[in-house]
């Protein structure tokens, strides 16, 4: 039912060991404790959680020895939180979390725990209940789930394993995707981040991180991983595309099997590299992996390269990949960002994404329904660095994302009536503790 608002909530609870300060949250989880710390215009508050090679001093003590004859310590645990709160209104049809009239019904919740057994073990936890955006015209309704659920032994600052569910080392913001005071923007770029098959939050099975550091501040920061993981998939326009073929080859329409919206991906081996400078707040770096469908067994393979700056009240981050699969895409964004008169921070992002259909369907669809193209404008008020006020305005240009159902986009497509603008405006809270 429509409403006169769009709420997005997301309350996280958690920590990412082994700290997590500014650097470390625009950063992947690879990071060395002992790595030095750039300026930032969008800080995060201060973790204090034990370092691999020091006792858990910092770490709030929640149970204490007893002057008895049998005494113990309860393991440390630390809590924090991430919430994001927003509203958006679109001209025409669904879009994420806006719509023409608005919908209250969006909400996330997400709880992450970080305890610490001994000094070198720490085990962390998010469970996850949410309601979906807006892909297709349609959103699933409320889900749960396991962002991610996995143990991390560190034997050295250059060397941590960790096995279960972890959050996936994949450019610049996969495994901070709900944290909204990293960045002035209510919500990521959708090219890169979104159901597009590029990247996701988590993956299943083992991984290594690790990174060293020089006195002159040179640095690297590596992970390396394999297992499995869900790719989010938007696959309207692709199903249009089936129907659009079969149509074409006299079959009424009917559109080939249909596709879930998350495609399973095993025998995944993939990696991260990041690369720091003497130059303050300099970094480049480079993530690809590879895998195989799990019910044809295609390989999909993704790769490409992030950069970030971030020093004296300047960010600009740049990310670029490409998929090779039956459907090969690419896609890649452009953020600045500057906070010219302190709390006030003006930014303003570019992002595109290109889709190539296979069998012929290119020549059946227009070129818009297989783009994404989107700029946007906006302005954040820094109540302080755990609390920030964002507004944006969006102009999106093609229809990959923001589209109907797939019998809707071939409705419009054989009547020439597809609308390639979307035109949204955002408003939001963002905070931390």
């Amino acid at each position: 039912m429509s409403k006169p608002g769009v709420l997005v909530a997301v309350f996280v609870l958690g920590t990412y060991a082994p700290s997590v300060n500014a650097q470390d949250a625009a950063t992947p989880e690879g990071g060395s404790p002992t790595e030095p710390v750039a300026e930032t215009p969008v800080p995060v508050p201060e973790v204090s959680a034990p370092q691999p090679t020091t006792p858990p001093s910092a770490a709030p003590q929640v149970g204490a020895p007893q002057e008895t004859a049998t005494t113990f310590e309860v393991p440390a645990l630390e809590i924090h939180g991430y919430a994001n709160w927003g509203v958006g209104y679109s001209d025409h049809g669904h879009y994420l979390i806006a719509s023409p009239h608005g919908e209250f019904g969006h909400m996330q919740l997400a709880l992450t725990f970080a305890a610490m057994p001994t000094e070198r073990l720490t085990i962390f936890v998010q469970p996850f209940i949410g309601m979906a955006p807006f892909f297709g015209g349609q959103h699933e309704g409320w889900e749960a789930e396991v962002d991610y659920a996995f143990v991390r032994y560190a034997l050295s600052d250059l060397l941590r394993v960790q096995i279960g569910k972890s959050r996936q080392p994949f450019g610049l913001y996969s495994e901070i995707f709900e944290v909204g005071t990293v960045r002035p923007f209510l919500l990521l770029a959708q090219s890169l981040y979104g159901p597009v098959g590029i990247m996701t939050e988590g993956y299943f099975g083992a991984g290594i991180n690790g990174a060293a550091y020089s006195d002159s501040g040179w640095g690297v920061e590596y992970d390396l991983y394999g297992g499995g993981l869900d790719l989010p998939l938007d696959t309207a326009v692709a199903e249009a595309g089936e129907m659009l073929a079969a149509a074409a080859m006299s079959m009424n329409g009917e559109a080939g099997a249909h596709r879930e919206d998350a495609e399973v991906l095993n025998s995944v081996v993939g990696g991260r590299l990041s690369l720091r400078f003497p130059v303050e707040g300099l970094m480049l770096g480079a993530a690809g992996y590879l895998g195989q469908h799990l019910e044809d067994d295609e390989r999909h393979a993704v790769y490409g390269g992030q950069a970030q700056y971030q020093a004296h009240g300047v960010t600009a981050r740049c990310e670029y990949y490409r998929v090779r699969s039956s459907q090969p895409s690419q896609a890649g964004a452009a953020e600045l960002a500057y906070r010219a008169v302190d709390p006030l921070e003006i930014a303003v992002r570019y992002e595109a994404s290109r889709l190539d259909l296979p069998e012929g369907q290119n020549q059946l669809m227009p070129r818009s329904v297989r783009e994404h193209n989107e700029a946007s404008v906006g302005l954040a008020l820094w109540l302080s660095p755990e609390a920030v006020i964002k507004a944006s305005g969006h102009y999106v240009r093609g229809n990959r994302l923001a589209h109907g159902t797939a019998e809707d986009l071939v409705s419009k497509i054989e009547t020439g009536e597809t609308r390639p603008i979307t035109k949204m405006l955002l408003f939001g809270v963002s905070f931390s503790f």
